[in-house]
C-alpha cells in the first residue's frame, strides 16, 4: 500500500472521529462538562498557543522527550551490544533485561525524587529509564537474527573482526534495530508525561494534572490534543523511518 494512500486513510479515520465528536457535543448528547465541543476546544487550543503557555509546555516536552530518547537510543545499544554478540554474557544479564523490562516505571517515583529532587532531572530520568530496556532488547534481538552463514563466509575471506561488524552484522541488523527506536520513541513519550504528571510542574503532563484540578476541561483537552500531536507525529516519523531502512536491507 503506498504512503499516500495509508495517509489518507489516517486523514479519513481523523475526521470521522471529529464529526463523531460534533455530534455527540453539538446535540447535546454529551454533557459539555465532560466533553466539550470541537469549538470550545479549539479556542483553548488557540488561547494556549496565542497566549504562550501551552506553547512553552509544548517546547518543555517535546525537548525533554528528544533528549531522553536520544540517551535511550545510545545507551540501549551500548548495553545490548554485548549481550547480542556474545551469547554467554546474553544468559548472564537475561534476568536483568526482563526485571526492568516489567516494572512499572511509577516504581522508581520515589528514588528519582531522592536521588534527583522535584523537577526536571527526574522526569529526564524516567524517561530515559522507561525506553533504554525497551531498546537493549531490540539491539539483543537484532543483532542474534545476524545470520551466522555471513559470518563465516566473512571470516573465510580473513575480514577482521570490525570489517565483519560493520559491513556484515550491522547493515543485517539494522531493520530491528529501526524496530526499536520506535518502540523506544513511543516509550520514552510516555515516560516524560508520566514524570511530568507526577515530578514537574512544567511541561504538557503536569499541565494536565493542573488542568483537571481545577475542573478547566476545556484546557485539559486542549492539551490532550497537543499531546495527541506529539505522539501522531512520533509515530509517522519513526514508522517511516522504519520503514525505509527495512526497504533498504531487503
Amino acid at each position: 500500500m503506498s504512503r499516500t494512500r495509508v495517509l489518507a486513510y489516517q486523514v479519513a479515520g481523523g475526521l470521522i472521529v471529529l464529526v463523531i465528536w460534533a455530534l455527540l457535543t453539538y446535540t447535546g448528547l454529551v454533557d459539555p462538562f465532560v466533553l466539550p465541543t470541537p469549538t470550545a476546544v479549539g479556542d483553548a487550543v488557540v488561547s494556549g498557543l496565542t497566549g504562550g503557555e501551552l506553547a512553552h509546555h509544548i517546547a518543555r516536552t517535546t525537548g525533554t522527550f528528544l533528549a531522553c530518547f536520544t540517551v535511550a537510543v545510545v545507551l540501549g545499544v551500548a548495553l545490548g551490544a554485548a549481550p547480542g554478540l556474545v551469547p554467554s554474557v546474553h544468559r548472564s544479564v537475561e534476568p536483568l533485561i526482563g526485571l526492568a523490562l516489567s516494572l512499572p516505571i511509577v516504581t522508581y517515583f520515589a528514588f528519582l525524587i531522592v536521588l534527583l529532587g522535584y523537577g526536571f532531572w527526574s522526569v529526564f530520568a524516567l524517561g530515559v529509564v522507561a525506553a533504554t530496556p525497551t531498546m537493549v532488547t531490540s539491539t539483543v534481538t537484532a543483532f542474534q537474527e545476524v545470520d551466522g552463514a555471513l559470518l563465516r563466509v566473512g571470516a573465510l575471506y580473513c575480514a577482521s573482526r570490525s570489517a565483519r561488524f560493520a559491513r556484515i552484522v550491522l547493515p543485517s541488523a539494522l531493520a530491528t534495530l529501526t524496530g526499536g527506536v520506535r518502540i523506544a520513541a513511543g516509550r520514552a513519550l510516555i515516560g516524560v508525561i508520566v514524570g511530568e504528571m507526577f515530578l514537574s510542574s512544567d511541561g504538557l503532563g503536569a499541565q494536565i494534572v493542573t488542568a483537571s484540578g481545577f475542573f478547566d476541561i476545556p484546557a485539559y483537552y486542549a492539551v490532550v490534543v497537543a499531546l495527541a500531536v506529539i505522539s501522531y507525529l512520533v509515530a509517522i516519523v519513526f514508522g517511516a523511518l522504519e520503514t525505509r531502512t527495512t526497504a533498504l536491507v531487503t
